[in-house]
């Protein structure tokens, strides 16, 4: 099972991506992280470690380039 994180505040856009990866015929699960700071809240759960992030670098609160820095 691999582990995904979409960073979107576009939620549709969110669950687009995972769809993509569902129909891709990769076993998938994870969090999606609608702004920068929920997206470091749920990249410091040291239980989760996504194999993939998709990361909006136009979102909210801290932009993704931002994010990708930290």
């Amino acid at each position: 099972m691999r582990h995904i994180l979409p960073i979107e505040d576009n939620r549709s856009d969110a669950l687009l991506v995972r769809e993509a990866v569902r129909q891709s015929s990769v076993e998938a699960d994870g969090a999606i992280a609608s702004d920068g700071e929920d997206a470091l809240r749920v990249l410091n759960f040291p239980q989760f470690r996504p194999d993939l992030i998709v990361l909006d670098v136009s979102i909210p609160k801290l932009r993704g380039l931002d994010v990708l820095e930290r």
